[in-house]
């Protein structure tokens, strides 16, 4: 995972995962992995990798496009 800093879109520039990685790496990636803080990623959930964000293995959680 990123650990640069966020950079923000320009105006009217998509918002992509390189944008959030490095929130996702600072403030969820601590726990939400497989081996975080606490344990197992809660409800199994990783952030860590794009694939892993946006996996359907579940549920979809993060879905690319939309709000």
């Amino acid at each position: 995972v990123a650990t640069s800093a966020a950079r923000q879109p320009a105006p009217g520039e998509a918002l992509t995962y390189a944008h959030v990685a490095p929130v996702f790496a600072r403030h969820c990636a601590r726990c939400h992995a497989e081996n975080g803080q606490m344990g197992a990623a809660p409800e199994g959930y990783c952030l860590t990798s794009y694939d892993a964000t946006v996996s359907t293995n579940d549920r979809a959680r993060v879905v690319p496009g939309q709000p």
